[in-house]
């Protein structure tokens, strides 16, 4: 159907989300809830989605798709036990956007926690997240097939000052495609400041360009 046109500041409380939604240039929805994504959906628009309350989160699962188009994600630096993206087997496509402030108080990944399923970001920021450990931003686990095609990735961080299992930016234990992107000042007191690659089976990493600068 025709995407649902949200021109003035909303608040969305857990629903399932079925149709394309277009949120204005200017204009705020906040999340309060599990926002499941069915089907194929797709949120442009030039507005911003904001979390609420620490329950706030995306769930996608198998056969389902979300691509993100011109939007802001600003997770509000709120401290939740769910990645802003929860995928289990499905697809996550960010393109011209940016993804800012998603805290978790738990492991892998405080912007997107991939189970399986597929992952593509291209001219997009991812900025200023965090998690406990298990990659700050991205957490890609078994079976996940993830490519980041260019953008900007900075201030991203793992918050364990004990666990090793870091990536400041990313934790890949599947297989990862970066093409270009700039990855700056990410950290994490464990191992890989930007990228931790696992060394588990069916673990790969394939680095064909980007600039990696002042990664602790």
């Amino acid at each position: 159907g025709e995407a649902d046109v949200i021109s003035s500041d909303a608040t969305w409380e857990a629903q399932t989300i079925t149709n394309d939604v277009q949120i204005e240039s200017g204009v705020t929805v906040t999340v309060n809830g599990t926002i499941t994504i069915d089907g194929e959906v797709t949120i442009s628009g030039g507005g911003t989605i904001a979390r609420g309350s620490n329950s706030a989160y995306f769930s996608i699962g198998s056969g389902d798709s979300l691509t993100l188009d011109g939007v802001t994600v600003d997770g509000k630096s709120i401290s939740s036990f769910n990645s802003m993206f929860t995928v289990n087997s499905g697809t996550l496509d960010i393109e011209n956007s940016t993804i800012q402030n998603c805290v978790k108080n738990n492991t892998r990944g405080g912007a997107i926690n991939m189970d399986s399923g597929t992952l593509i970001i291209e001219n997009t920021t991812i900025k200023d997240c965090s998690a406990t450990g298990y990659g700050g931003a991205i957490y890609l686990r078994d079976g996940a097939n993830a490519t980041i095609k260019s953008g900007t990735f900075s201030g991203n961080k793992t918050t364990s000052t004990t666990s090793p299992y870091g990536g400041g930016f990313l934790y890949n234990r599947s297989t990862l495609t970066i093409e270009s992107g700039t990855f700056l000042n990410n950290s994490s007191a464990g191992k890989g400041g930007a990228i931790y690659n696992a060394g588990t089976s069916g673990t790969e990493a394939y680095i064909l360009g980007g600039i990696f600068e002042d990664n602790t």
